[in-house]
């Protein structure tokens, strides 16, 4: 039997590959959320899960959000849009205007009670933004019936007898399901006086990332039902199928945003642990004298997918054009000593920025905010060194 270490590394790769055969989970982890903007690294996403889980690849996402509407020419849009509280069941129909190539909409600003609808990758002559105004639909029709969502139903050519022969939007993913990215399983592993013991352990997967050496890896959370709770923090690296334990970002899908998940516990339905288990996790170095490459946290790539409102850009010819006052700010944890800390908010200037970590010796996360509305991905950019790994002597005879 194994050790713990490497039975939980064995559980981690078969929830993974349990976890990624639903499309959703599938792609709100290799995406991050953001689906249009990185669809493109979808299939070596794809290509690698496969090849890690000795399976085909995943399968592609299905349909597309709709039919048509990517010529240059103009459409007649069919939207619904959905409204909160009981006033408008089953939403209120919306026929707008837009340039193909059209991608989806867009909620806008409110005016009184109106309130713009943008057409998301249409490309009107004379425009190079992407976007254009399809429309002024109405924000409320009571206190309580508030615009939430706005969806394309179907598009076609506004002037009769054009042709619409240039394909469809990009496919969409299903939705993604909070919790989805949890897995509970028991660990059976060898403890150090040579008996197989079993232990209960919940695992959540977050964000993939790619490592400074091209690396895709999945960032891993468990926590361990020990006679004390225990929380381990891992990675799982899809091009060669390694699992590692360290103190990596974890940045988890989680529904409301939120990066941590130390509510995720083992459900009821596992068995019991055994009882006189270590408090303590076990360990087992294989060569206490062999030095041992760290990761350390070291700067974070800053990439704005939408930016704030009421910001102002300032041009920068033959250079990278920033923005006043900035795009928002990002924040390394740095801990010393058991004892962890906030650096000060460094601005975000520009839609692609590197940003290097102030503390020489590195962060335990990066954590960001955009300004005025907008938002950001941030990819954490770690360095690996070589550190001696300490051991505690044996005791006497």
């Amino acid at each position: 039997m194994a050790s713990f270490a490497e039975s939980l590394g064995n559980e981690i790769r078969s929830a993974f590959c349990g976890l990624a055969s639903d499309l959703g989970t599938f792609y709100e982890i290799f995406t991050g959320g953001t689906i249009v903007s990185r669809l493109p690294a979808i299939s070596a996403a794809r290509f690698l899960t496969g090849l890690a889980c000795n399976t085909p690849e995943p399968p592609g996402v299905g349909s597309p959000p709709f039919t048509g509407g990517q010529c240059n020419i103009v459409y007649a849009i069919v939207a619904r849009g959905t409204y909160s509280g009981n006033a408008v069941p089953g939403g209120a129909v919306f026929n707008l205007t837009g340039f193909g190539q059209i991608k989806g909409l867009r909620l806008g600003g409110v005016t009184g009670n109106s309130r713009d609808i943008f057409v998301v990758g249409g490309n009107p002559p004379g425009s190079a933004s992407g976007e254009q105004g399809a429309g002024v639909v109405p924000n409320s029709f009571d206190a309580e019936s508030i615009l939430q969502s706005v969806a394309i139903e179907s598009v076609s050519p506004l002037f009769p007898g054009q042709p619409d022969v240039c394909g469809d939007p990009p496919p969409v993913p299903p939705p993604y399901t909070p919790g989805s990215n949890t897995s509970n399983n028991p660990v059976t592993y060898t403890n150090n006086e040579g008996n197989d013991t079993t232990v209960n352990v919940a695992i959540a997967f977050g964000y993939a990332f790619t490592d400074v050496d091209g690396s895709v890896n999945i960032p891993v959370t468990v926590n361990a039902n020990f006679n004390v709770p225990v929380q381990i923090n891992g990675t799982l690296n899809l091009n060669d199928n390694r699992v590692t334990y360290d103190a990596g970002d974890r940045r988890f899908p989680s529904g409301d945003g939120s990066p941590n998940v130390d509510d995720y516990q083992p459900g009821d339905d596992l068995p019991p642990n055994p009882p006189g288990l270590p408090d303590e996790f076990p360990s087992d170095p294989d060569d206490p004298e062999a030095p041992e490459r760290v990761r350390i946290l070291k700067g974070a790539i800053v990439t704005v997918t939408e930016v704030g409102d009421g910001l102002t850009r300032v041009f920068q010819p033959g250079g990278v054009d920033f923005w006043s006052p900035d795009l928002g700010a990002v924040y390394f944890q740095i801990t010393v000593e058991g004892a962890s800390g906030w650096t000060p908010p460094i601005p975000v200037k520009n839609q692609r920025s590197f940003i290097e970590c102030p503390w020489l010796a590195g962060a335990t996360a990066v954590r960001g905010v955009a300004r005025n509305g907008g938002s950001f991905t941030i990819t954490p950019v770690y360095v690996k060194v070589l550190a001696e790994s300490v051991y505690p002597a044996p005791p006497e005879p």
